[in-house]
C-alpha cells in the first residue's frame, strides 16, 4: 500500500513538471503612460508596452507627442509643457 501511493506522488509530481515545462512562458512585459494637458484642460494620452521600460516610455513619448502636434496644427490644443509620464504599470 506504501508503495502504491508513494508511486502516486512521484506521478502526480512528475506530470506536474512535464505539463510546466510544455506550457509557454509569458515575457514580463512593462507598461507606460504619457499625456499632456493644456491650459484649457485638454488632454492627450499614449501608451505602450514593451519588454523594457525605457523602450516602452519612449514609445508612448513618441505616439504622444505625435498626437499633440496634430491637434496643435488643427487648432484643438492650446499651450502645453509637452508629453509627460502619466503612470507606470508593473511588469505582468
Amino acid at each position: 500500500m506504501k508503495s502504491i501511493v508513494t508511486l502516486a506522488g512521484v506521478l502526480a509530481l512528475s506530470l506536474t513538471m512535464f505539463v510546466g515545462g510544455i506550457a509557454p512562458a509569458h515575457a514580463k512585459r512593462h507598461h507606460c503612460i504619457v499625456g499632456a494637458i493644456d491650459i484649457k484642460g485638454n488632454s492627450v494620452e499614449a501608451s505602450a508596452t514593451r519588454k523594457k521600460k525605457s523602450a516602452a516610455c519612449r514609445v508612448a513619448k513618441r505616439r504622444c507627442e505625435r498626437r499633440l502636434k496634430r491637434k496643435q496644427r488643427k487648432h484643438k490644443f492650446g499651450r502645453t509643457t509637452g508629453c509627460h509620464e502619466v503612470g507606470i504599470a508593473s511588469p505582468r
